[in-house]
């Protein structure tokens, strides 16, 4: 295939070092985005789960994942599903992930449960091995 002369110019362009800096400057930027993003995970893991989990009745708690995957849809609801499951088995705190997923496994029903490893495989990790790429 040949492309005109403008796009091959533009072609050519990207291995001059100004846009390699620009690249790695792209690559830099993305790893403080992810390492903030984890940050900010793990604090929300250590203080502010615990705490909702105190403070909010488990019938509340109910209430409102019904509604959210309600409202996310059929494909959506289950990587939600995954994605909370994966969550609550990251738990440093044996005892509050030992509580949390008897939780989960009296909230949701026995057959959600039961496909979360394929849901993983076939719904979840496509989406999330995108973002895993940054890393």
């Amino acid at each position: 295939m040949s492309f005109p002369k403008n796009d091959q110019k533009e072609l050519s362009c990207v291995h001059n070092s100004h846009d390699q800096q620009f690249l790695s400057n792209v690559s830099s930027l993305l790893v403080q985005l992810y390492t903030s993003v984890e940050n900010s995970y793990q604090l929300q893991q250590i203080s502010i789960v615990p705490c909702i989990a105190n403070r909010v009745s488990l019938s509340e708690q109910k209430t409102l994942n019904n509604q959210v995957l309600k409202t996310l849809g059929l494909l959506e609801s289950r990587t939600h599903l995954v994605g909370m499951y994966d969550t609550i088995c990251s738990i440093p705190n044996t005892t509050v992930r030992k509580e949390e997923l008897d939780t989960f496994r009296d909230v949701i029903p026995w057959l959600p449960q039961k496909m979360i490893p394929r849901w993983r495989t076939s719904l979840y990790e496509p989406k999330i091995g995108r973002l895993n790429s940054y890393s």
